[in-house]
């Protein structure tokens, strides 16, 4: 399962940021890029859709992981029931086959009581990929 994203992140994302634009290691965009990335996952776990499309508009990539092969931003709204977001994640190009360290796809995430993401899912799979494989969790 996940780790859920803490208050702890947000100061320490930044931190990181700011110290590596300050010593050379990172340069202005990419910091501009992890600070985007953090505000999209916040938006994501608020479940708030007009973020999410701010932060998609700003550049905030939505394939990106936070840690990298972490849960990404599409992975996040799938198992918060969050099918408004989802939708606007996926018409932005997050892609729903991408496999996280733990073998796990946005299907994967997939809860039982909400049949509407599973077909959000089953529309967005890419034929490449084979067939979708929904495991529903309780």
């Amino acid at each position: 399962m996940r780790r859920r994203l803490t208050a702890v992140r947000k100061p320490v994302l930044v931190f990181t940021a700011i110290v590596l634009l300050s010593f050379g290691g990172l340069s202005a965009w990419s910091a501009y890029r992890l600070v985007l990335l953090d505000q999209l996952y916040d938006a994501v776990e608020r479940g708030d859709p007009l973020a999410v499309r701010n932060a998609l508009r700003r550049g905030a990539d939505p394939n990106s992981s936070d840690p990298p092969g972490g849960p990404t931003p599409l992975m996040m709204a799938v198992e918060d029931d969050r099918c408004e977001v989802a939708l606007d994640l996926i018409r932005h190009g997050a892609r729903v086959d991408i496999v996280g360290k733990n073998g796990w796809t946005a299907a994967d995430y997939v809860r039982s009581d909400d049949p509407r993401m599973a077909e959000v899912i089953r529309e967005y799979w890419p034929r490449s990929a084979g067939p979708v494989k929904i495991h529903f969790l309780p």
